[in-house]
């Protein structure tokens, strides 16, 4: 029995790992998001600016 219970205890601590890994992903992933989110601002931001420019001359 000590072999299942040491397979146990090994299936537990890769478990254990594999959500920290799931966490950090999300974490990734939502500050990716929010970098290609501010890109798009300052995007349209530089065309708001692009089109002003045009419109005063």
């Amino acid at each position: 029995m000590p072999l299942v219970m040491e397979e146990d205890k090994e299936f537990m601590e890769r478990k254990e790992k594999l959500v920290e890994f799931e966490q950090q992903l999300s974490t990734v992933s939502q500050q990716a998001e929010s970098l290609v989110k501010s890109q798009q601002d300052m995007g349209e931001l530089g065309l708001a600016f692009v089109k002003l420019t045009k419109f005063e001359t």
